[in-house]
């Protein structure tokens, strides 16, 4: 009979004595592979919020006060977020580093070795910090859905957006209308100045007054005309200004601090182009009260 003893120690070499191992190519592949995805996902929910923070930034908001306020707070949420995304990825890049470097020249990893309990643990942080990314991924969309449910109730209806070639548009135009008003007055002028000449030869002595009167209505013209200059230089300023402002702008929201300084121009370009009404009327009226008593003059 084979001794107890004999059969005991034969049970324990067997158990001792079997090796089992890892094929480091299996192990690096499995690795690999989560590596990739945990990066490939980390790449693309950065990118994600860059553009919601890049397109929420083009709004400027001082962000002091509501909805703006609780946006703002959003954002921060959200990159908070990113940031612990981040760290467990590279957590899971260091893990990967780690591995290679204890594996480095082994095609085989024995059960026997100190590096059998590396990747054994290297397995398990792989897999609990894989599953943290996941729920941070996954509460990350959330917000990103909450942000942009906000922002479409309560911010978009809001902001209004206005196209700076448009505001342009309109200092050329108002200086393009003022040219072209001097050079209509400036021959009306020189007309009515023929026709002042010629009465003035008629009546110089007999109605003298009169001829007074219509070189007055002259005289106050040309000054009222002179005023279109100082009209012109003043929107020309304003032009270069709202230039130097808007230099690489597109477009402005309603939210920036440059739309409050563009509407404090309009409001001076609406004030000139009133101006320039005004002087206009003026002129208008001039002539007028110069063509009735240059008719009355004729009739005589």
């Amino acid at each position: 009979m084979i001794n107890k003893i004999t059969v005991y120690s034969l049970i324990s070499f067997l158990i001792t004595g079997c090796t089992f191992y890892y094929k480091t190519a299996d192990i690096n592949k499995n690795l690999f592979d989560m590596v990739k995805a945990v990066n490939s996902n980390h790449q693309t929910v950065k990118k994600g919020f860059q553009k919601i923070y890049n397109e929420y930034n083009k709004l400027k908001s001082t962000d002091k006060e509501e909805p703006f306020f609780t946006a703002r707070a959003k954002i921060t949420s959200l990159e908070k977020n990113l940031e612990e995304i981040t760290l467990l990825k590279n957590n899971v890049n260091v893990e990967y580093a780690e591995f290679k470097k204890y594996s480095k020249g082994k095609n085989k990893i024995p059960s026997n070795s100190q590096e059998w309990g590396f990747v054994k643990q290297t397995k398990k942080n792989m897999k609990t910090l894989n599953k943290e990314i996941n729920i941070k991924g996954e509460s990350f969309i959330k917000k990103v859905e909450d942000f942009q449910d906000f922002v479409n109730v309560k911010i978009t209806p809001l902001v209004k957006i206005y196209m700076v070639s448009d505001y342009k548009q309109r200092y050329i135009k108002t200086i393009e209308s003022l040219k072209k008003l001097k050079a209509e007055n400036l021959k009306l002028l020189n007309d009515h100045r023929l026709i002042y000449k010629d009465l003035e030869k008629k009546y110089a002595t007999s109605n003298s007054e009169e001829c007074i009167q219509l070189k007055s209505y002259l005289v106050e013209i040309s000054k009222k005309s002179k005023q279109f200059e100082f009209i012109k230089r003043a929107i020309n300023a304003l032009l270069k200004t709202f230039i130097e402002k808007t230099e690489d702008i597109t477009e402005v929201y309603s939210t920036d601090p440059l739309w409050d300084l563009m509407q404090q121009d309009q409001i001076f370009l609406k004030e000139k182009i009133k101006e320039i009404q005004i002087i206009q009327e003026f002129i208008k009226r001039s002539y007028s009260q110069f063509q009735k008593l240059a008719n009355e003059l004729n009739d005589k």
